[in-house]
């Protein structure tokens, strides 16, 4: 609903406005040029884009500081990542030279002294 309104009150001001004709269009535009020159005017768009720079400059600094920490914090979750799978490898390779060696053991045992040359 308000979009049709809308979209009613362009074409409204659209057809009022060219009937008006490019007369009152240039002494609009003249009023905007003339209140853009004024000194207060100027001063206040001037303080304006220095707050919005400073702004920026502000919001720069700790999107950089968060984006540090996330990657700390991402860099030190891989390195848990790889030292638990690095014990668990370690572990496993252990158990398995275990069981290796009591399997060798108890082949030499079954094999006895006359197996051996």
């Amino acid at each position: 609903m308000k979009k049709w309104t809308l979209v009613a009150a362009g074409a409204v001001g659209f057809l009022l406005g060219s009937r008006a004709g490019h007369g009152p269009y240039e002494q609009v535009e003249r009023q905007i040029r003339r209140v853009g020159r004024h000194p207060d005017v100027r001063k206040v768009t001037d303080q304006v884009g220095q707050s919005a720079a400073q702004v920026g400059d502000a919001a720069s600094a700790t999107v950089s500081s968060m984006a540090g920490q996330a990657s700390d914090a991402v860099s030190e979750a891989g390195r848990k990542v790889a030292d638990s799978v690095s014990d668990t490898t370690g572990k496993a390779s252990d158990q398995a030279a275990g069981t290796i060696q009591q399997a060798g053991d108890q082949a030499a045992d079954k094999i006895g002294p006359e197996g051996s040359s």
